[in-house]
This record gives C-alpha cells, structure tokens and sequence, in this order.
C-alpha cells in the first residue's frame, strides 16, 4: 500500500484542481508517494485522471518533463504516450488522462515490444521533431568519461550509504560490487585504448539524440490492445545514444534480452546525425550500464525504506544486484 498524502501535498494538488475546476480531493487514490512527491488517480464527472506532483527540489525534473511533452510529443502519433492536459508552474503538478494498463513482466518482453519501444525512440528523432528545443538530459553524458564518471559517483554514493547500513550490506559492497567496477572500469578504458576512442573527445550537439531519460520496461503500462505506454520524461532531454542504449538494456529489472541487441543497434544506424563510433561506444560501454543496474535497486530500497528496515528484504535486494553483476562480468 501507498503511503498516505502528507498534507502539504494535498493543498497542492487542491490548488492545481481548483484551477481547472475539478473537485473531488477527498476521493484521491494514492499511487506512489515518495518524500515530497506523489502520483495519484482521481475519478471526475465520468473521467479518469492522473495527477504528478514533484517535489520542491525537483524543479528541474518538473520542466523537463513539462517541455517534453509540451514541445517534442506534439509531433508524434498519440500512441505509446499519455495524454497530457497541462501543468502548473506555481504548484509543480501535471494532469494526464489516465490510460487503461498494467505495469508489464518480463514475460511480456517479447520482439514486437522491443520493436515498439524502438520505433517510438526513432519517431522522437524524426527529421521534424530535430527542430525541437530541447535541453540536456538529466546527467547527460558527451563523453565516455562522462559515463564513466557518471557510474563511479553511484558507486561512491553506495558507499555513502553503507555507513549507516549494517554487514550484510557493507560485505556485498566491499568484497563483490567495487572490486567488480573497478575491474570493469580497467577494461572499459583498456578497450576504449585499443579502439582509438579518446574517453574526453566529447560529441558534436547535433549527434546527440532525444532522449526520454530513464527509459525503459520498468516505465511502461501494456494496454488491453496489447500496445506499450511509455511513461516518466523528468529525465528527458538531449543525450548520447550510447547512453540511452546502454540505460535500455542494462538498468531496470525489465530490460530486453541480448538478443535483441542487434536489431536496436541497427535500427538506430538509421540515423543520418549519430556518430559512426556510436555503436562501438555502446557496445564498450555496456558493462559499465550493467553495473549501474546493480546499483539501482539498492539505491531504489534506500530510497523508499528506513536503512534499518528487514534484512530479509535487503536479502531480496542484493540477490537483483548481483544478478546485474554477473551480467557486468561476463560482458567485459
């Protein structure tokens, strides 16, 4: 169960409601309430809405994902996006028409999902939405040293973490996780030698893509009609496809098979604009994108839980981490 709406969000959403004379506050079903953000449903006059409210710091979060919608999905066909009716700047809430669909399994991951997925990404970098002004991604990387900063500052964070959580934790993050990055760090920049790839050559501005930020499975309803909706462009802006690559199929518990690897490398070939080192990058990359989907759901239980919460559950946790471990490992 969701936890309950403090207060102070409620006024917000209030507000924002009051606005666009809808009531009804007293019938919000509570979806996700994370520290001083929430995402709820609410049931008006034979219409179903969802309501996004970010927290006070995530303001830029709030805009990039207020300019994705309002300036790059206008161009695009109305499938695998919500319907947005439009935010507020004051409050920092967004209305969408709530779409019929449940979260998606990994068994749902088949070829036509990941074509789906695919299509949508080379519609956001069509001819006519390149015209779009859109800023950077949230971390947006330029370089290969900017991934691979990026990844090292997880891994420090985890660190971080690991002075207020107890052995289990410290011995998974000691004695397997960093030894595994820093391995994986070795050979990445080895290989990136071998190439004749410079980790600080950044890209040109116009080889970087579109990019929903934390794109994925994970961020998705599947429709009756079998159909994907992808869902949270805080993240959003222009990015290095590597990046967006790597993130697809490295981060999330969701993420495609290798299998399909392949055919998105070469769908994104398709590209006039990307760089002709752009599939080497990733490819090189990619363990280091594994690792960083080890970090993500401890930091994803950190976040939700107390540090101090059931070992059992930081059993589970653990268990998913070094599943993407492995992955790292024996991709190098």
């Amino acid at each position: 169960m969701p936890a309950p709406i403090p207060e102070y969000l409620l006024e917000r959403i209030r507000k924002f409601l009051e606005c666009r004379s809808i009531d009804g506050i007293d019938r919000l079903e509570p979806i996700a309430v994370r520290k001083d953000r929430c995402v709820v449903f609410l049931y008006h006059l034979g219409t179903s809405y969802a309501i996004k409210c970010y927290a006070p710091d995530e303001q830029a979060d709030y805009e990039r994902e207020r300019d994705f919608y309002d300036r790059l999905l206008p161009h695009l066909e109305p499938r695998n996006k919500l319907v947005w009716l439009g935010s507020d700047d004051e409050t920092g809430a967004a209305l969408f028409l709530r779409s019929a669909g449940r979260e998606l399994r990994e068994k749902d991951i088949d070829r036509r999902l990941v074509q789906e997925a695919t299509g949508f990404l080379l519609a956001l970098n069509s001819d006519l939405t390149r015209q779009v002004q859109l800023g950077p991604a949230k971390d947006a990387c330029r370089s290969v040293a900017d991934h691979l900063h990026l990844i090292t500052h997880q891994v420090s964070h985890l660190y971080r973490l690991a002075k207020s959580a107890g052995p289990q934790f410290q011995t998974y993050l000691i004695e397997e996780l960093t030894p595994a990055w820093n391995d994986t760090l070795e050979s990445i920049l080895m290989q990136f030698q071998t190439a004749g790839i410079s980790p600080e050559q950044p890209l040109e501005p116009e080889q970087l893509v579109f990019s929903p930020g934390e794109f994925g499975f994970r961020n998705a309803l599947l429709t009756p009609q079998r159909e994907v909706i992808f869902l949270d462009f805080s993240h959003a802006g222009r990015d290095d496809p590597a990046r967006l690559i790597c993130s697809f199929f490295g981060v999330g518990q969701l993420s495609p098979k290798m299998d399909y690897w392949d055919y998105v490398i070469q769908e994104f070939s398709s590209l006039p604009f990307l760089d002709q080192a752009f599939a080497v990058r990733a490819r090189l990359l990619l363990p280091a994108y594994f690792i960083a989907g080890a970090c993500h759901p401890i930091l994803n239980f950190f976040e939700l839980l107390n540090l101090r919460s059931s070992n059992i559950l930081l059993s589970d946790v653990i268990l998913k981490s070094r599943r993407r471990l492995a992955k790292a490992l024996n991709t190098v």
